[in-house]
């Protein structure tokens, strides 16, 4: 992959994707911004992290992908008003859930939590996935 390819995958990037953490490194979260920007510069860390990109790496153990999860959550949750209802559930007993109540239990790691953890490492998967068209 070269620098016009990371440069072609960041512009495809809905502008909310461009500034969330989608690759820890080192235990250090990287936006696509930060990637395009060390890869711009043709730093050593540039390198590896277009290597992450191009084959797809989120990080390097599944708990490192768990916490990159749950600190995109975090900070999504963290743009709404946190006491105003965004998600309802059908099921039964029916719930809603405010941002602090999910963060809480995304914390928790309840069943709730590790399904909101899980969807959200589903999407950083197709961010990166998006690279390699």
């Amino acid at each position: 992959m070269t620098l016009e390819r990371v440069r072609a995958w960041f512009e495809r990037l809905p502008p909310a994707e461009r500034d969330l953490p989608i690759i820890i490194l080192e235990g250090v979260a990287y936006t696509p911004r930060m990637i395009l920007a060390e890869v711009s510069r043709g730093t050593p860390l540039g390198e590896r992290l277009q290597a992450m990109v191009e084959t797809g790496r989120l990080g390097t153990t599944m708990a490192e992908v768990e916490s990159l999860a749950k600190l995109r959550l975090k900070e999504l949750l963290s743009r709404l008003p946190p006491d105003k209802p965004i998600v309802a559930t059908l099921g039964i007993p029916e719930k809603t859930y405010t941002p602090r109540e999910l963060l809480r239990e995304i914390e928790m790691q309840t069943e709730a939590g590790r399904q909101w953890v899980e969807a959200e490492i589903r999407t950083m998967r197709r961010v990166l996935e998006m690279a390699r068209r």
